[in-house]
């Protein structure tokens, strides 16, 4: 199959045709139409967030830029409501990165704020951005404190995923470890656990082993596996 026999499914909502075509040719995830979008772009600016979730089980590029710079976060708000929360974190959660720019030097936030007509609030905190300024509806004391527990550990983990892949891929690179460079933008990160991270690395850096393990790392280590060890740490907790 071809990406572009693959498109009209994706748009239509054929998850199980989706699933085959993914399941016998993942390459697909990453192939790009001519505007260079990828089927994550396309499933997220549909807000299909079902079609989302399979796309993302081939591990795709969460951060691809596709058509006018924009990230699958970029298309997830755009035109942004209540699906777009479950799409931010899902994709968060995988290790998108919200602070990356658009062609026109827009971040995620920034698209949000002039895209979201639900949930911006909501959308926001998981970015790790201050919120709208501005009226807003009212809500329930219940209600919002129900919102703000749950986003806020979601919240953390997806930032420390972040701030973790930052730090592996500057070992990876030959860059200098740093929890500071590694958290720049992201508020809501585990210090205790980036910390920790950083002290391995280090002593890493300084042996022997820095450079087959850097061999390794480029070679077998994903977004997803930082993601797994994330979740696993906050479990053993």
């Amino acid at each position: 199959m071809t990406l572009d026999e693959l498109i009209p499914l994706v748009e239509d909502g054929e998850t199980d045709a989706v699933r085959k075509a993914l399941r016998r040719q993942p390459e697909l995830a990453l192939a790009r139409t001519q505007s260079g979008d990828t089927v994550l772009h396309l499933a997220c600016w549909q807000k299909q967030l079902a079609m989302v979730e399979l796309v993302l089980s081939v591990h795709p590029d969460v951060n691809a830029r596709g058509d006018a710079g924009r990230t699958p976060l970029h298309c997830a708000v755009h035109e942004g409501r209540q699906a777009s929360l479950d799409l931010v974190r899902r994709l968060m959660e995988r290790g998108a990165n919200p602070g990356l720019k658009d062609d026109a030097g827009f971040t995620v936030a920034a698209s949000a704020r002039t895209e979201m007509t639900e949930c911006l609030d909501e959308v926001l905190v998981l970015l790790g951005a201050p919120p709208a300024p501005g009226p807003r509806a009212a809500v329930t004391e219940l209600d919002f404190s129900d919102v703000v527990a749950r986003v806020r550990g979601l919240e953390s983990k997806s930032h420390t995923a972040v701030a973790l892949s930052r730090m592996v891929e500057d070992f990876s690179t030959g860059e200098p470890v740093s929890v500071k460079r590694s958290t720049r933008g992201l508020e809501a990160v585990d210090q205790t656990l980036l910390a920790d991270a950083e002290g391995v690395l280090k002593k890493l850096e300084s042996s022997a082993w820095a450079e087959p393990v850097r061999e390794w790392v480029r070679a077998n280590v994903k977004d997803a596996d930082v993601i797994s060890i994330v979740e696993r740490l906050y479990t053993m907790r």
